[in-house]
């Protein structure tokens, strides 16, 4: 037979912890603050007597301590000079702008990387539409790109750059880029 399992709850112990300078980033304004290590612990009360005592729970923005209260908690109750609380705010700040900045790069990355896919898919669309497969789009850009040098070298352009003749190489991995022959010079 299957033993029957529960949960109760009888008695809350509670403790307050002391205040201190905190280290996290995410606060909007001003220091942070977190608690301590030290901490003093009260006598335990049943469940229903602090249930009914309570209070109701506190909504997000009444957790909320703002910047000038949280100086004070600090400087007045926790023993933090002002030197150290203005050092945790300027690392809060260069943390945040770090934080920031990640976040920047990362969303860069990403777009990028769904351009690049976006690029990737049109090629691929346009190979489907005209029939033509990778190999061949290769081909053909290879063979663009010499009729633009020979074209260049007809001009008489003033650069001089070392040109060799365009042979298309065809491999196991695909075609290649061309090799060049030694004795031509090419003027761009």
């Amino acid at each position: 037979s299957k033993s029957n399992r529960s949960v109760s709850f009888n008695d809350i112990n509670m403790r307050k912890y002391e205040r201190a300078l905190g280290d996290h980033p995410c606060v909007s304004s001003g220091a942070p603050i977190t608690i301590g290590w030290r901490f003093n612990e009260f006598n335990s009360i049943p469940l229903d007597d602090y249930e009914s005592i309570r209070g109701p729970t506190l909504r997000k923005e009444q957790i909320r301590i703002p910047a000038e209260v949280r100086l004070r908690m600090l400087v007045d109750q926790a023993d933090v000079s002002l030197r150290d609380v203005k050092d945790a705010e300027l690392a809060s700040q260069r943390e945040r702008r770090q934080i920031y900045k990640s976040q920047k790069t990362a969303k860069y990355k990403t777009t990028q990387k769904i351009e690049e896919l976006s690029e990737t898919l049109k090629r691929k669309i346009k190979r489907v539409v005209t029939g033509t497969t990778k190999k061949r789009q290769e081909v053909k850009l290879w063979r663009d790109a010499q009729e633009v040098a020979l074209q260049k070298i007809d001009q008489g352009d003033s650069q001089e750059v070392a040109f060799k003749n365009f042979e298309l190489q065809e491999r196991p991995g695909g075609i290649m880029p061309p090799r060049l022959a030694r004795s031509k010079s090419l003027h761009l």
